[in-house]
């Protein structure tokens, strides 16, 4: 992928353009050069901006203490910011969702519309959700959007969002490890945010694996692992639809001991996963 993004780089050198030059040299040296080449951001205007994160993705894991998280919930995702004119209904959804038996819920904060997602974040406790876990991405993730906004405007918010919130998820969608390479400072950053709205919030890490039929199996890849030191617990992908025994098979073969969120599937709710809806929970 470096060998593209070295032939983009050649190329804007010989067409004479010096900004576009440093940006690519940028893009080179601090980030996932894959993931750049599908960030509409990414342009020479933005250079400041992206040199701001450069900065930013060489800080160090901060040393914060770690804070636990109740334990038997049963998540529901994904809350997020209203349709206009929908609030109503989406308090409704989360009421059925709560009679259903799911106690926690995850929010994500998409890039806009902090306030009207942490008027979400009001109904879901108006609903009788006990724990709200907080998330950023944009969504649809299939969708081009930069992960690298204005830092200083996204800090602002987690931290206000963070406030009305217990947990915060590192990785989530667009910003988890299935779709780019993060560097620690990127997850330094978030993890730094949502403390400075809400010392107290729990820091759930991420664990990534492709399925695995076997445990036989388990050596054959690679899980991928961004788990801060402050982190209590770790959100699985990869495995959640498999048989419990087998999910405590493959962790065990792992050597990981943490306190694991498997997400899964729409169905029945059970402690200590995140049943992940078709749709978002928006009042639509």
């Amino acid at each position: 992928m470096k060998k593209i993004f070295l032939l983009l780089f050649t190329a804007a050198a010989l067409a004479g353009g010096a900004a576009e030059v440093a940006l690519w040299s940028l893009g080179v040296r601090n980030f996932d050069t894959g993931y750049l080449r599908t960030d509409p951001e990414f342009r020479a205007e933005n250079f400041a901006r992206f040199q701001r994160w450069a900065e930013l993705l060489g800080a160090d894991d901060p040393a914060l203490p770690v804070r636990e998280l109740p334990a038997g919930l049963k998540f529901v995702a994904e809350l997020t910011a209203p349709e206009p004119y929908c609030s109503d209904r989406q308090l409704q959804q989360l009421k059925q969702l709560r009679e259903q038996g799911f106690d926690a819920i995850v929010a994500v904060y998409t890039g806009d519309r902090a306030l009207e997602l942490l008027g979400a974040i009001d109904r879901a406790r108006q609903a009788g959700f006990t724990c709200v876990a907080l998330a950023w991405s944009p969504l649809p993730e299939t969708e081009p959007a930069t992960i690298f906004p204005d830092p200083e405007t996204l800090k602002r918010e987690l931290a206000m969002l963070a406030a009305s919130c217990d947990a915060f998820a590192v990785g989530w969608r667009k910003t988890s490890l299935h779709f780019m390479r993060l560097e620690p400072g990127y997850t330094a950053f978030l993890v730094q945010a949502v403390r400075s709205g809400n010392p107290e919030i729990t820091i759930l890490g991420e664990l990534y694996g492709a399925p695995c039929e076997t445990v036989r199996r388990v050596n054959k890849w690679r899980p991928l692992l961004n788990r801060p030191e402050s982190a209590a617990a770790l959100v699985a992908v990869g495995y959640g639809e498999r048989p419990d025994p087998l999910r405590r098979a493959i962790l065990q073969e792992l050597k990981i001991s943490d306190r694991v969120l498997h997400v899964v599937a729409e169905g029945e709710p059970k402690a200590d996963e995140i049943s992940l809806r078709s749709t978002p929970i928006n009042g639509k």
